[in-house]
């Protein structure tokens, strides 16, 4: 039964040891007149009421103290002045001890001269209740706000200012920024909560961290951080795994969303790089393989064509095509007597891609939409090609004074053009192309010469 009361007795004192605080001492400057007939000095000691000091020194024994004289007053309502008279020779070098409750002891050395006079102030700062109502308001905010309570907190800062002076030794800009702080604060965790609800984890994660750096001892704080980002590792590691089999199967529409996902939502570094090189891959099977055609033009009159352009998975490009008729070679060196008909055909436009069957390779089936203006040059060389009818109702040719004679038509066009796979090959594919092109004459005796459509038919492949 000793043993048991003995534990919990040294339990006890350990426990008050390592819960003790320290009390702070300060000299003050006041000056005291003190008249010690030669041969005493004295300690005044200013204390709150708070406090219930007990003093010693580390001669105190049987023979008594080196206290000649201890004498307590009630000052200001509040405070205990304690005055102790010392024999100066016999005290000095020696050591004051002071006690309090709940505290650790102070030893103060006794330094005394005869006639002289020191006064000093003991005061614990944390706690409020000791201070002037500056100081006491603005301790009582700082606790608050280490309780996370910020609304009180903010009420006792505001407190402080109001009855803050110039002589009350507080800082008036530390106590504005302490109420800035939980402004700050509380429009953090507010947004937070409300991204949190929306979904919006990236959002949530950053206002929460900017409240974190504002106050790191709100657990509540912290362990919310904490939930937001085991959220968005795990929905990065969703999103990355979903990707991945995206990817696999060339599934460009239901892979876009993903890969920016990850990008957006503030995943870990590797994540993001990850997505960013999907990314350049995508683009690649999708656009960058086999988007090249090359098809050579069959036109009546214009045999000799050839049409160049970019037809993209998703997105639109343009082409350009040239059509002509092998006898243009033969302009600068016909005779006099000769006689030549050439066309000449140019235009240019936008391919959309309209189809396409799947995306798991280049090889694959597709559907693109193209148009755009165009011009159409027809020349007559030497040639007859006018008709006139004489009296006798015989049909008699009629030569045209000039030796060149050309006509001209716009002609816009659209069509379509189609991507076949070429059967064991992964990077190539049979273009077919269709052409309705329309011929506006610009002089109006033409359009029989000209035509008012024509049909073109290409064949060619990809690259």
């Amino acid at each position: 039964m000793k043993k048991i009361i003995l534990f919990l007795l040294l339990a006890l004192i350990g426990n008050i040891t390592v819960n003790a605080k320290t009390l702070t001492i300060k000299q003050l400057p006041d000056i005291v007149g003190y008249n010690g007939e030669g041969k005493y000095g004295i300690f005044i000691i200013l204390a709150h009421n708070y406090f219930q000091l007990e003093f010693s020194t580390n001669q105190d024994g049987p023979d008594g103290s080196l206290i000649e004289n201890l004498d307590k007053e009630i000052v200001n309502g509040n405070q205990t002045k304690y005055t102790l008279t010392f024999d100066c020779k016999r005290a000095y070098k020696n050591q004051l001890q002071i006690k309090c409750l709940g505290y650790d002891q102070l030893n103060l050395p006794i330094l005394l001269e005869s006639n002289q006079a020191i006064k000093y102030s003991i005061d614990d700062p944390e706690i409020p209740d000791t201070k002037e109502c500056p100081e006491k308001h603005r301790l009582l905010g700082e606790t608050y706000f280490s309780m996370t309570s910020y609304d009180r907190a903010k009420d006792e800062f505001n407190e402080s200012l109001n009855c803050w002076t110039i002589t009350s030794g507080v800082d008036s800009a530390n106590v504005n920024k302490r109420i800035r702080d939980i402004d700050s604060l509380t429009f953090f965790i507010r947004e937070a909560e409300l991204a949190e609800k929306g979904y919006d984890f990236k959002k949530a994660k950053t206002c929460y961290e900017a409240a974190y750096k504002i106050n790191p001892f709100d657990n509540k704080i912290e362990i919310k951080k904490i939930e937001i980002n085991n959220i968005i590792s795990r929905d990065c590691q969703n999103n990355r795994e979903k990707a991945d089999r995206y990817f696999k199967q060339k599934d460009a529409e239901k892979l876009t969303p993903v890969l920016e996902s990850i990008i957006n939502m503030d995943c870990s570094s590797i994540d993001v790089n990850w997505a960013k090189d999907k990314q350049i891959e995508m683009e690649n099977w999708k656009n960058m393989k086999s988007r090249h055609v090359l098809t050579y033009e069959y036109d009546k009159g214009a045999s000799l064509g050839i049409s160049s352009g970019n037809y993209n998975v998703d997105n639109t490009s343009g082409y350009f095509t040239l059509r002509l008729n092998p006898n243009i070679f033969n302009i600068f060196r016909m005779a006099d007597t000769d006689t030549l008909q050439t066309e000449l055909n140019v235009s240019f436009g936008f391919t959309i891609p309209l189809y396409h069957h799947d995306l798991k390779s280049s090889s694959n089936i597709g559907v693109w939409l193209f148009f755009g203006p165009g011009g159409t040059m027809l020349a007559n060389i030497g040639q007859k090609y006018t008709t006139d009818f004489s009296e006798t109702e015989e049909s008699a040719q009629k030569i045209n004074d000039s030796r060149y004679n050309f006509h001209y038509a716009i002609s816009p066009e659209a069509g379509l053009l189609f991507k076949i796979p070429i059967p064991g090959s992964q990077n190539h594919q049979i273009a077919l192309r269709y052409t309705f092109q329309y011929r506006y004459a610009i002089d109006k005796k033409d359009i029989d010469l000209i035509g008012k459509t024509r049909h073109v038919f290409g064949i060619g492949f990809t690259f």
